[in-house]
């Protein structure tokens, strides 16, 4: 049997085409991993115009689309803001017009009337100073006191927006209590008038007045709404 007999030469030549053999492949794999290595010069600087192009396109579109957010958001801030108001807006008059209840600082008057001798224009009187005096909303016996409320004596019975009344009545009112207070005891006033008639009449400031009556509100027969291009300057 033949030995192969291994000389210098033979692992030169091994070791030289291994090198080589490592060399051509590490060249191989750089050139997969780097796409641009085989690109000429000009091929790459188009390339990285377009590239520059499309960074300052998507760069004012993001711009355009960071305003048209910031829009929307002030559009719905706006809006959120004016239905707020509005809904304000609403709930002051429903008060005021006394279509919802309402709750705040005012007096209680307390009126006892054994002999039926309260006639409607002292409870008139009553209303007026207290609503001269800054209340806000009125009620006796649970019936709200508004710009439309009438009272009228018939026999016995005292009628408030056309409905009987007996005594003890209970009137309250919301506003500053001090200044309702001091309204009701002016000389000559509703309060001097219920006692003339030898009638009983407090009048309790309180810091918490409760207002549970409520109207539904009559639709206007005559008046109507102003364009607003008919307006006159």
């Amino acid at each position: 049997m033949n030995k192969v007999r291994v000389t210098r030469g033979t692992v030169a030549v091994g070791v030289v085409a291994a090198v080589l053999g490592f060399g051509l492949i590490t060249q191989m794999r750089q050139q997969e991993d780097n796409p641009f290595s085989s690109m000429r010069q000009d091929d790459l600087v188009r390339y990285l115009d377009e590239l520059t192009t499309r960074n300052d396109e998507l760069a004012a579109e993001e711009i355009e689309l960071r305003a048209e957010l910031g829009n929307l958001r002030a559009g719905a801030d706006s809006s959120a803001a004016a239905r707020a108001a509005a809904e304000e807006q609403a709930r002051i008059n429903g008060i005021l017009a006394g279509t919802l209840p309402a709750t705040g600082p005012g007096v209680v008057v307390r009126i006892v009337d054994d002999h039926n001798a309260l006639t409607s224009s002292v409870m008139v009187t009553l209303f007026e100073e207290l609503r001269n005096a800054g209340a806000e909303s009125i009620e006796v016996n649970d019936i709200r006191i508004t710009a439309t409320s009438w009272v009228k004596r018939e026999g016995q019975s005292l009628i408030v927006n056309g409905t009987p009344v007996s005594s003890p009545l209970i009137v309250r009112a919301i506003g500053n209590p001090e200044t309702l207070s001091v309204a009701l005891a002016i000389p000559g006033g509703a309060t001097a008038q219920v006692k003339a008639l030898n009638a009983a009449i407090t009048v309790t400031e309180s810091e918490s007045v409760d207002i549970t009556a409520v109207i539904e509100a009559p639709a206007p027969q005559y008046a109507q709404v102003v364009p607003k291009d008919n307006k006159s300057a």
